[in-house]
């Protein structure tokens, strides 16, 4: 039997400090905004206000915490905290998903209340942008559309991103121009499919039923208030309008008590639809509060200084931001590296990188390689470098989704298993995953979790002989095919909503096959290749976008230059916010590079120039503790 603490005797687990702001945050019993910045714990604040409502059963057995994220990694990581932090029990009363996973589920399970109109099939795929193009290359225009060009002259990418959920379902049938027939078009060929196409949703389309499911009927609105007393909202400055109607349709004007924590400097994907006063509109239809956090555990004491002056240039606010008492004030470093080339840029960045390895307490992990786009330009020169000296570094764009699947990370580990049983962590993961798959928990009878351990050790020992024999791709898809079967297909499309579709599913072996494969085919040993595929021993590039709420001890941004930032005058805003996310990824180093020559996508050597994003400079400047060193005079 669960015994709760009384709410006055309550204090964070495992001896974790929270600043006054945090406390108030979690303790709060009214809607509320916590505004955090970079390194502020938002992650532990989550964690421990769910450790407080359910340890003191201030949310009420049976009803949970609903936690809404952005990334299927953060999701997982917060669950895995809130478990870590109040035990398996009690976190089995708090559900942490991601905006889609939330709507799909919400669409997949009660899909028969949907208005028939707009009722999709149990079945259906996750549209893509070629989908979507050939559907409207398909249509014939209607007479009353005077239109110069045709069909021909919509542009996909802005009618998905800006007309095709625009609005509330149903959708209104009257129009006035080209797009805006279109709509009910595209809706209608992609729920009902057509003969070359199977039936399809986008994700924002799939948050549009969810939402008019919800509107449409009140009594699963209702249920759904009454399972979540309390609702988290993380990384709120990204919230498109959307998600925000989502939220509005199934929780105000209820008993549900929301959070939502964000940071409005880190606000970088208005290119995805993101709103504009998110901030602002939640506290006015939600009567909430609003908390600032002024710690920031991260970054040391001068880079911090950095990222203040950048948040004044940005918000026009003053916050006295704290470090964490681990560091010293002297500590940090923060340079703008300027070269005459790309080719010098890459050999003193390939110098540093291989002495900071050498000489440093820092793995190839703790470093990141930063691009505003086109990463695989940017870098070229870079990961060749840097294998010259048998270091490794990869664009981690193609393999973050894959890699944060929890059906890829059990075959992977499943894969480790069966070349060396005594990896722990693995071991516990996976037997903790087919415990799930079987409907066991930690009151289930021994015998029985015998019976499992000893039946994963039987399928392991077999797994190992067929991977000592696997000698190609094809086979390699075999055996992966073979570990599926074993966790079991119907299973895993019960337990993880995006392979109801068995389509997703397959392409989720195709594409762990390559990549496999292709670590594998250079290592020769199966574990080797995992930890290879998992990055383990490489240093990742991406772009600001994918960096964000991650952290590094060293980030390296290549590339401070207009022809980067070529857009800074017409979004300024957005790319200041860019600029301070990438600056407050690292904990104790960052560097800038600039590179008087660089080549173009015409293999062209051309002259860069900063006078546009001067701005920056002089923001590095303003703080009085970045160095230039020039390599060269520009």
């Amino acid at each position: 039997m669960i015994r709760y603490t009384n709410c006055d005797k309550w204090f964070p687990s495992d001896g974790i400090e929270l600043e006054d702001a945090a406390y108030d945050s979690v303790k709060t019993d009214t809607n509320c905004i916590v505004i955090a910045g970079p390194g502020a714990g938002k992650t532990e604040l989550l964690a421990q206000k769910a450790c407080y409502l359910l340890e003191t059963n201030k949310c009420p057995n049976p009803q949970k915490i609903l936690a809404i994220s952005f990334k299927k990694d953060a999701a997982r990581n917060l669950a895995e905290r809130v478990e870590k932090r109040c035990g398996k029990d009690l976190a089995k009363r708090f559900v942490s998903r991601t905006y889609d996973s939330f709507a799909k589920h919400l669409v997949d399970h009660f899909r028969m209340s949907i208005p028939e109109d707009y009722r999709p099939p149990a079945e259906y795929n996750i549209a893509s942008h070629d989908d979507i193009e050939s559907l409207i290359k398909h249509y014939d225009l209607p007479h009353d559309i005077e239109n110069e060009y045709g069909i021909h002259e919509v542009s996909t990418t802005e009618f998905i991103r800006f007309y095709l959920t625009k609005n509330m379902l149903p959708i209104c049938k009257d129009y006035n121009n080209i797009n805006e027939w279109l709509i009910g078009k595209v809706w209608h060929s992609l729920i009902n499919g057509e003969s070359w196409l199977t039936p399809s949703l986008t994700f924002p389309m799939i948050s549009r039923l969810a939402e008019y499911l919800l509107r449409f009927n009140p009594s699963i609105r209702k249920a759904l208030r009454m399972t979540y007393k309390y609702v988290f909202l993380d990384e709120f400055q990204d919230t498109t309008e959307v998600q925000y109607d989502l939220v509005k349709t199934a929780f105000l004007g209820s008993n549900s008590i929301l959070t939502a924590v964000g940071d409005d400097k880190q606000r970088i994907m208005k290119w995805a639809g993101a709103m504009e006063d998110i901030f602002n509109t939640y506290k006015k239809d939600f009567t909430s509060v609003q908390k600032e956090l002024i710690m920031n555990h991260r970054s040391a004491p001068r880079l911090v200084a950095i990222q203040k002056v950048i948040s004044y240039a940005i918000n026009g606010r003053v916050t006295d931001i704290k470090t964490n008492k681990k560091w010293n004030k002297e500590d940090g470093i923060c340079e703008n590296w300027v070269f005459n080339d790309e080719e010098e840029e890459a050999e003193i960045v390939c110098e540093s990188i291989k002495t900071w390895l050498e000489e440093e307490d820092i793995s190839p992990r703790d470093i990141c390689i930063i691009a505003k786009q086109n990463v695989d330009a940017y870098s070229k020169l870079i990961v060749e470098g840097l294998k010259l000296n048998n270091i490794k570094a990869r664009n981690e764009a193609n393999l973050q989704e894959l890699l944060s699947d929890e059906v890829a990370q059990a075959i992977l580990n499943i894969i480790i298993l069966s070349n060396d049983k005594q990896a722990p962590v693995q071991w516990i993961e996976v037997v903790e995953l087919f415990k799930m798959l079987k409907g066991y928990d930690d009151d289930s009878k021994e015998e029985k979790i015998r019976d499992l351990e000893m039946e994963l050790n039987k399928f392991l020992v077999e797994l190992k002989a067929l991977l000592e024999t696997t000698t190609n791709k094809d086979q390699l898809k075999e055996v992966i095919n073979k570990i599926v079967k074993y966790l079991g297909v119907n299973i895993i499309s019960g337990i993880f909503p995006q392979y109801k579709n068995f389509a997703n599913l397959y392409r989720l072996i195709d594409d762990l096959t390559s990549n496999l494969w292709k670590e594998y085919s250079e290592v020769m040993n199966w574990t080797q290749a995992v930890m290879e595929l998992k990055g383990v021993n490489s240093i990742p590039i991406m772009t600001i976008h994918k960096s964000k709420g991650l952290e590094y001890d060293t980030v390296i941004f290549v590339g401070l230059e207009d022809g980067a930032f070529w857009s800074f005058r017409q979004q300024k805003q957005e790319d200041m916010c860019a600029f301070f996310v990438a600056l407050s990824r690292a904990k104790r180093r960052a560097i800038f590079t600039f590179s008087n020559l660089r080549t173009d996508r015409y293999n062209r050597k051309k002259t860069q120039s900063r006078a546009q994003i001067q701005t920056f400079y002089e923001l590095l400047r303003e703080s009085e503790v970045v160095d230039e060193v020039a390599f060269t005079e520009i």
